[in-house]
């Protein structure tokens, strides 16, 4: 047997909608807010803004790189040679090349991450100390996505190549 009704018109169920959506925004309402902020602030910026929010959406574009290069920070534990060299290892042990492939994944999220902040802080302010350093922190990442698909490459064409390269410590990260 079915349930019965809850919500007979179309009015009553836009009703319990509407007070489900109030409850849960009551609930959260710290959370959303400054999730909307930085992007209101550079809504505002591209529309005409004033200086003072020019300000405010750079220091917004600025921590969003931050956080993601402290992602990529923790993502390869700080050592990015020892980090490639375990995902080698992980690589050779198993033969599983999807291990490299999600890696670089993983990694090159981060990096649109880091270019979308350079771009927008390059927009705002030009080049300068403050968009060299994002920069610098997508070049390193860059690098080491160049890494990772030597890796991978190497062990799509031949993976005793890629054994032997390593072993003998001629991978472009081991030099």
């Amino acid at each position: 047997m079915a349930r019965p009704r809850k919500y007979h018109t179309p009015e009553e169920r836009l009703a319990a909608n509407r007070a489900k959506s109030n409850r849960h925004y009551k609930l959260n309402k710290a959370t959303i807010i400054a999730k909307r902020r930085p992007k209101r602030t550079i809504l505002s910026i591209l529309q005409g803004g004033k200086a003072e929010e020019s300000t405010s959406a750079l220091s917004c574009w600025i921590a969003r790189a931050e956080r993601a290069s402290t992602q990529y920070e923790r993502f390869v534990d700080n050592q990015p040679p020892a980090y490639l060299e375990r995902l080698c290892k992980s690589y050779i042990a198993t033969q599983q090349i999807n291990i490299i492939r999600d890696a670089i994944a993983a990694v090159t999220l981060i990096l649109a991450d880091v270019r979308t902040c350079e771009n927008n802080i390059l927009q705002l302010v030009g080049v300068d100390h403050r968009w060299r350093q994002v920069q610098n922190s997508a070049t390193r990442i860059s690098r080491v996505i160049g890494y990772m698909e030597e890796l991978e490459c190497l062990a799509m064409g031949d993976p005793a190549e890629l054994v032997s390269l390593y072993t003998s410590k001629r991978l472009m990260y081991q030099i």
